[in-house]
């Protein structure tokens, strides 16, 4: 069983639905939200996605790398990211929030985090 707000296993009783206040919460607040505002919906998805490239992070890590179907079985959407940049090789990176990732090839992503000061669309990037 699955939390019903961020995915994560469940642990404890078998009719648990969140792992916690927290997500129990913003479950609930979710489904009150105006479902049909279209500023609500991508703001949801750009946070659901940032929560999946936080979870897929190793905790102290900068940078890591993973694969497209993991991404996808987390629910994670590559329309949705907060700005796209070229380095001079044209490789493209998405950035969503503090994380970037880029394509290594067509089943690899190299995600990353970005440090403190550095998120795009806030002074230097």
């Amino acid at each position: 069983m699955c939390c019903l707000y961020c995915t994560r296993p469940l642990k404890g009783r078998s009719s648990k639905k969140f792992c916690g206040d927290s997500c129990r919460s913003a479950w609930h607040y979710r489904q009150k939200a105006d479902r049909a505002n279209p500023v609500n919906m991508v703001n949801e998805q750009l946070l659901q996605n940032r929560r999946i490239l936080n979870r897929l992070m190793p905790p102290d890590a900068a940078y890591s790398i993973t694969g497209r179907n993991e991404l996808l079985h987390q629910g994670f959407q590559f329309q949705f990211h907060t700005e796209s940049h070229f380095d001079d090789r044209g490789l493209c990176f998405h950035f969503c929030y503090e994380f970037c990732y880029a394509p290594l090839d067509e089943h690899r992503f190299q995600l990353i985090r970005l440090p403190p000061g550095r998120v795009p669309g806030y002074g230097e990037t």
